[in-house]
């Protein structure tokens, strides 16, 4: 139950708001009998309502915002203004379940249904020995769209090197790969990979740029599994290249007329090592934190990125994730912030709807902060 001071001139009463299983209950301590509610409970909820928004009033069923703000004061940050009260979670606490609307629209069955397989056996690819740059040379584009438009590919492109050829200095046009004039830069592997990307292009171009979006799967499976197996038979071959880059585009038409510009570009490493998605859950004091965990050759990954589909980069290294139900989990942490903070008083329910089917699937460990 929430109690409110409602204050207008000379008059004063106090009004009681409490969330029952029927809905909300407001009461006023004024005498007013005439009607079911007074002048000053439509007054109080207008005034709530027009500051505050009508989710508001979430925070007020049990166990919820405002109950725990005042058993977890540190957990919570108080505003008091003329409508009244209103509580946010600290930021350090990220995404709360039970509180976060992301968290209530996931629909986890269809993430964790989604394939699981490991990289299919890819045809045998028999390394050539790069042709030797002179003042121009080839490097592969890994594009990755403005704000995830759509999904990622790799794009072929002639360069100017630096005198100790060690990396493109000036990048012509995008499509420059495809002129004749560079024509014999390109190795029988390079040509042969260069359909591989044009053809992963067209495809990437048709699917949304996430393959989660607010808790539930974009498109159905097969697109995003036919797009998955692109990019494993294209990772062992980029990592094979002298010279691959991360470019982040902001419009498709200039693929067309511009030439990539050298600061959007950061040169990476490719590699064929596939990641291990685990999870852990964290005992700290009044609250758990979930969160997931990659481990490469059997060491857990500190610091990395996942803001991409199907990928994971650490240290300038890209790794292609080794399945879409891999995949899928990870975007939809990444899009949580990374931790799920759950209060003890709702575990119960964040054990049967998230940690147990998750369990099923992937390991969790759990520890306790000193």
């Amino acid at each position: 139950m929430l109690h409110l001071r409602n204050t207008c001139k000379q008059e004063s009463y106090l009004l009681s708001l409490t969330m029952k299983p029927e809905g909300l209950q407001v009461t006023c301590d004024c005498s007013d009998n005439s009607k079911p509610y007074c002048d000053h409970i439509y007054g109080a909820l207008q005034t709530l309502i027009g500051t505050l928004g009508e989710s508001y009033f979430k925070k007020l069923l049990p166990e919820g915002a405002i109950q725990l703000a005042f058993k977890h004061r540190l957990c919570f940050d108080k505003m008091e203004s003329s409508a009244g009260l209103d509580v946010s979670v600290r930021e350090e606490l990220q995404t709360v379940f039970w509180l976060d609307n992301l968290i209530v629209v996931t629909d986890l069955s269809a993430m964790l249904n989604l394939p699981a397989d490991g990289p299919k056996s890819a045809k045998p690819f028999i390394a050539q020995e790069d042709k030797k740059p002179g003042e121009d040379g080839i490097c592969y584009l890994w594009i990755v769209p403005y704000r995830n438009r759509f999904q990622p590919f790799v794009l072929p492109c002639a360069g100017k090197m630096n005198k100790a050829q060690t990396e493109v200095k000036q990048f012509y046009g995008f499509l420059s790969a495809l002129q004749q004039p560079y024509d014999s830069l390109l190795t029988e592997a390079q040509q042969e990979l260069n359909k591989t990307c044009f053809a992963h292009w067209q495809l990437a171009e048709t699917l949304p740029g996430r393959l989660i979006k607010e808790g539930l799967v974009q498109c159905q499976t097969h697109p995003w599994f036919e797009i998955l197996n692109y990019w494993r038979s294209l990772i062992e071959q980029l990592s094979q290249q002298a010279f691959v880059y991360a470019y982040f585009l902001h419009r498709v038409d200039q693929l067309k007329k511009d030439k990539p510009h050298k600061q959007r570009a950061t040169g990476i490493f490719v590699s064929t090592d596939v990641p291990v998605v685990t999870f852990s859950l964290t005992d700290m004091g009044v609250y758990y934190q979930f969160r997931p965990e990659i481990w490469i050759n059997r060491e857990r990954v500190q610091e990395y990125e996942a803001d991409t589909s199907f990928f994971v980069t650490h240290k300038n290294t890209l790794y292609l994730l080794g399945s879409l139900r891999d995949a899928a989990i990870l975007q939809w942490m990444d899009q949580l912030e990374g931790v799920i903070t759950v209060f003890k008083e709702h575990f119960a329910a964040f054990e049967q709807t998230i940690l147990a089917p998750i369990r099923q699937h992937y390991t969790v460990t759990t520890n306790k902060t000193n």
